[in-house]
């Protein structure tokens, strides 16, 4: 059914609807509620009266959505503001369960969801193109109601539709490409299935899955859409967060490639670039905390290499890069290790934390030649000369990586001493 409405994303409406805030559409609901409870068609007056809060050419947004009639249905239009409105899935369905539950039981009957499912689908009409046949539409209402229906009860209540939205990709991407807004629930969703796109790109170049030949690896992956737009330097950038001269290890492979669909799952403009709510949206799912705009900032003043407020993908595959190191896999254990220190998702690490980062990466050489009060100096002294010439106590994962080098050779030279 939704299939076969076509989004216009560059409808003039669209982009109206999408700025609509869930503080307006509750002023909306409110005013509604208060003035005209009981109205169900409204003439040009009544819209203007209503809406005009939240759009500012009112003659105009009128027109749209009533495709040159006199009037517009209550619903068909509330529906289309609430699917594209800029809120969390969970307050949309919210708001439409509020608006659809006529005798206010706390449950949807398969009437009310009839009127719910049709007027979305009229809804969404006005701003796109093609339009489902009534026969699918019915269709579609009972195999849905069925299959929300945990219980069945032959009612649904608030938790039943929720969770099913949860679980359905094709409601949440109408709802994602109506407000430009890809929720944390949907990235989630479409990360897993990317990583085991790529990850068959990797087993098609490997004959014991474990080690794949670089070239074959590379040949795979240009073959998807996002991989296939990376500029060389790009794409030589993703080739070396995992080679390892002219093989790839598995290990390797999934570190780097998680963290290079994270980023293209959150680029939902595709424009290789990730603003603000495209970088939470990749660091929550990643770190699995809902992260907020602070820290989202900071990420982007410590990876951006300009002064834009957002990161490009360069800038992402630079961020990523593990230090040089005879085996890559090195790197990439630093890397996990310096994340899994940073538990406040500061992106910094003070010294004590630094400290034990260098010991998890080299004791286990260095309590071959060295005892445990000669490796305790060693690393303090260590980490002592990576903070000389800073001001600041902390040091986030650029500035540390900088310095691998240097501590990498001044443990050979200890081990061989």
């Amino acid at each position: 059914v939704l299939s076969a409405i076509q989004i216009d994303t560059q409808n003039p409406l669209v982009q109206k609807i999408s700025e609509i805030t869930p503080k307006d559409l509750e002023d909306t609901l409110e005013f509604y509620a208060e003035y005209y409870p009981d109205l169900t068609i409204l003439n040009f007056e009544q819209f203007d009266d209503i809406f005009s809060p939240v759009f500012n050419d009112i003659e105009e947004t009128f027109g749209m959505v009533s495709g040159g009639s006199e009037v517009v249905d209550w619903y068909e239009t509330l529906a289309l503001v609430v699917l594209g409105c800029n809120a969390e899935p969970e307050a949309k369905v919210a708001y439409l369960f509020q608006l659809f539950d006529f005798d206010g039981s706390g449950n949807i009957s398969t009437k009310e969801f009839q009127m719910t499912l049709e007027a979305c689908i009229r809804g969404l009409g006005k701003v796109g193109s093609g339009f489902p046949k009534k026969a699918s539409v019915n269709r579609a209402l009972h195999q849905v109601f069925q299959e929300i229906d945990s219980d069945g009860n032959r009612e649904l209540d608030f938790e039943e539709i929720l969770n099913w939205v949860k679980r359905n990709q094709e409601i949440q991407e109408t709802m994602a490409t109506l407000s430009n807004i890809q929720n944390l629930d949907l990235a989630k969703l479409k990360f897993t299935q990317l990583c085991e796109s790529y990850k068959e790109a990797f087993t098609k170049a490997s004959q014991d899955g474990k080690v794949a030949q670089t070239q074959q690896l590379r040949e795979n992956l240009v073959k998807f859409e996002y991989i296939k737009n990376l500029s060389s330097e790009e794409l030589n950038s993703l080739m070396k967060l995992m080679d390892n001269s002219s093989q790839v290890k598995l290990e390797d492979f999934e570190e780097a490639i998680k963290n290079f669909a994270a980023f293209e799952i959150a680029d939902f403009t595709r424009n290789k670039e990730l603003d603000k709510g495209e970088t939470r949206v990749m660091m929550s799912f990643k770190t699995g905390i809902n992260m907020d705009l602070s820290k989202v900032e900071k990420l982007i003043r410590v990876i951006n290499s300009s002064e834009k407020p957002s990161i490009h993908l360069a800038d992402w595959l630079e961020f990523l890069r593990v230090p040089s190191a005879k085996d890559i896999s090195v790197g990439l254990s630093l890397k996990r290790a310096f994340d899994n220190l940073d538990e406040d998702c500061s992106f910094t690490l003070d010294k004590e934390e630094i400290k034990k980062l260098v010991e998890s990466t080299f004791k286990e050489n260095l309590c071959r030649f060295l005892s445990s009060d000669e490796i305790e100096a060693f690393i303090s002294r260590t980490v002592a000369s990576i903070f000389e010439g800073f001001s600041s106590t902390e040091l986030d994962w650029v500035q540390f990586k900088n310095y691998f080098s240097v501590i990498e050779e001044k443990v050979e030279i200890a081990i061989r001493i």
